[in-house]
């Protein structure tokens, strides 16, 4: 029998990229094409004698069980579950010289799987006999590396120093991004599940302005603590020259679902509000409410909000952001941290230091602002 090739990652699509680059290579070779019966988009590479096989699975144990593999290619090793990597490890037992073949970022504390290779890797790379066969290469920044220090990012990307990535590019990308992003997926570097503040300190006072400078075109934001102790109402406007304005409108001692829902309706009878936008896992009823008296709202949900935090970051990182400075959003937005769940991160109720309801209001409101036309918007 022929060689059996594996292609595993978090999920089958991802997968599909490694896969899809050896069918390009195939499909763009006369000598490989000779080799290859039949190479297609889903259904599997196949060679001309039909004795071997190329397929992508799901990164599933049970999916392994009892498949006998020559070559495993898995990808985002970071997100492995413990018992993946011995499946995919026993699958090539059962071949001569079978191989596993892991690609992988850094990861973060949940990394379980990574963090058991990088120890059998070290003790391997330090001469230990039992791991003569485990081979370990890792490309990474030294522990404290700026950023954006050109040696760190060689250090940590091959294809930089191969010509294959501008290190210039790479350094502009830097800058819109939160140091924690870059020191995993630049400098690959281990974070850990918890990061540090959302926004650094001169990026948020580099964004002082004068707050909603017109009274139209404006989205507004309401969001609010655990227990109702306080919540706030923010707004934010994209401005003609394509920047963005934003400011705390109101917050609340004690507030009740009551008190938001009348002085939202107030808000949008002024005709000034295009949208009125909230957490859905904070304030559900209060939207059904709005929507039921026609108002135009969108309900951010989970994996919104993670896309808000990172897109807002990026506003503030590009200067496009004015805010008007308010006290509470001061004070707030140091304390809002950002979390890593996977591949995405968000700024974490549970892990912050206070409350974030006038941060958390400013941030959905700049998203929404920024995207909803885009988008289209959600009305109900």
């Amino acid at each position: 029998q022929g060689a059996q090739v594996i292609s595993l990652a978090s999920s089958t699509d991802q997968a599909r990229i490694i896969y899809s680059r050896v069918l390009f290579t195939i499909q763009n070779n006369e000598y490989l094409k000779k080799r290859f019966k039949k190479a297609t988009e889903q259904r599997g590479i196949t060679t001309a004698d039909g004795s071997g096989r190329y397929d992508v699975k799901a990164a599933k144990e049970a999916a392994l069980q009892g498949i006998p593999m020559s070559l495993c290619l898995f990808d985002e090793l970071h997100l492995a579950k413990r018992g993946m990597w011995s499946a995919a490890v026993l699958g090539t037992a059962q071949r001569k010289d079978g191989m596993v073949i892991g690609i992988t970022t850094a990861g973060d504390q949940s990394s379980e799987t990574l963090m058991d290779l990088y120890r059998l890797g070290t003790s391997a790379a330090m001469g230990d006999k039992d791991l003569e066969r485990f081979g370990f290469f890792c490309w990474q920044a030294k522990e404290n590396s700026q950023v954006d220090d050109p040696a760190g990012l060689r250090a940590a990307n091959p294809s930089i120093s191969a010509g294959r990535l501008d290190l210039n590019t790479v350094l502009s990308d830097i800058r819109s991004i939160p140091e924690h992003e870059a020191r995993r997926y630049r400098l690959n570097q281990f974070i850990s599940g918890t990061s540090q503040s959302w926004l650094a300190s001169d990026l948020f006072s580099q964004a002082s302005g004068d707050g909603i400078t017109k009274q139209e075109n404006v989205v507004i934001s309401i969001d609010r603590t655990k227990n109702w102790e306080y919540a706030t109402i923010a707004g934010a406007r994209k401005t003609d020259d394509g920047t963005f304005e934003s400011e705390l409108i109101a917050t609340y001692a004690g507030a009740t679902e009551n008190v938001l829902y009348h002085r939202v309706r107030e808000l949008y009878a002024t005709g000034c509000v295009i949208a009125i936008t909230m957490d859905d896992r904070q304030l559900p009823n209060l939207a059904k409410r709005l929507k039921a008296d026609g108002l135009p709202v969108w309900q951010l949900w989970t994996k919104e909000i993670s896309s808000a935090c990172s897109t807002v970051y990026a506003m503030f990182s590009a200067g496009q952001v004015k805010h008007r400075n308010d006290p509470l959003l001061q004070l707030q937005s140091p304390k809002g941290i950002a979390k890593y769940v996977g591949e995405t991160w968000f700024i974490s109720r549970r892990d912050s230091l206070g409350d974030i309801d006038a941060l958390m209001a400013t941030v959905m409101a700049l998203y929404v602002s920024a995207t909803h036309q885009e988008l289209g918007l959600q009305v109900f």
